[in-house]
C-alpha cells in the first residue's frame, strides 16, 4: 500500500489534490466534511449488507441526512486540530 501510494505522489503533477483513505468494510458509515474545524455537511451512508461493501458505490443501500452535526462538532473540532 505505501509503496503504491509513494508512487503516485512521484508522479502526481504539481497541486493536484489527493484523497487517501482506508476502506471501511461496515454497515452504516458517517460521511462529514468540515471547513475551518466545523462541520457544514454530513450523512450517514446505509449499506444494504457487507457484501455490498465498496468505496464506489452503495448498491441497494442509500443516505441518511438526518445526522446529528451539533453533536459531532466537538469531536471535528479535535480531529481537525491534531
Amino acid at each position: 500500500f505505501l509503496k503504491n501510494v509513494k508512487l503516485h505522489f512521484e508522479h502526481a503533477l504539481p497541486g493536484v489534490e489527493t484523497i487517501v483513505q482506508s476502506k471501511v468494510v461496515a454497515l452504516r458509515e458517517a460521511r462529514v466534511t468540515y471547513i475551518e474545524g466545523r462541520p457544514f455537511h454530513a450523512y450517514w451512508r446505509i449499506r444494504k449488507s457487507l457484501d455490498s461493501a465498496s468505496a464506489a458505490s452503495n448498491l441497494g443501500g442509500y443516505q441518511d441526512f438526518d445526522f446529528p452535526m451539533q453533536d459531532i462538532a466537538p469531536y471535528v473540532a479535535e480531529f481537525a486540530n491534531q
